[in-house]
This record gives structure tokens, C-alpha cells and sequence, in this order.
């Protein structure tokens, strides 16, 4: 559930702790949604609550970037479908 509560990008606190809650909500995106649509809204939605906090695009470019090198150097996790 989303409360659009996050942190301005113009408080005064440092850097890296902004870049960490884009960090975050783009890593609970990755590991929580399952659906490649929803996927796509999910960022997309999470894009426009953070510039409607001041992120600046190059901050939520450079997190996104920051996911997709980690995921790149993480090896790939096997997930077993369950049976029904």
C-alpha cells in the first residue's frame, strides 16, 4: 500500500539516504511484483509519486541503473512454481 509519504528530495538530509528510498522502492517492485504488466505500471507509478517529491530524473535514473547493475552481477535465483 502506498502512502506517497517519502522523503522530499529537497530536505536536508544526505544523499545517499534519498538515493536509498528509490533504491528501495525499486528493489520491492523487482522482488514483489510478478506480472511483467504490472511491473511496467508499478514503476511507472512509482516514477510520477517521486517526482511529485522533487526526485530529480537523473537521481531516479541513476537508482534504476544502480538495481539493474546489481541484479546484473547477482546470480539468478531458481523459484519453483508450486503445484495445485
Amino acid at each position: 500500500m502506498h502512502t506517497e509519504q517519502y522523503l522530499k528530495f529537497t530536505s536536508h538530509d544526505p544523499l545517499h539516504q534519498k538515493l536509498g528510498v528509490l533504491r528501495t522502492l525499486f528493489n520491492r517492485c523487482d522482488n514483489v511484483v510478478t506480472q511483467e504488466k504490472d511491473h511496467k505500471q508499478e514503476k511507472e507509478y512509482i516514477t510520477g509519486t517521486l517526482k511529485q517529491c522533487n526526485y530529480l530524473a537523473w537521481s531516479i535514473h541513476k537508482a534504476r541503473k544502480d538495481m539493474q547493475d546489481k541484479s546484473d552481477k547477482e546470480p539468478r535465483k531458481l523459484v519453483r512454481k508450486r503445484s495445485q
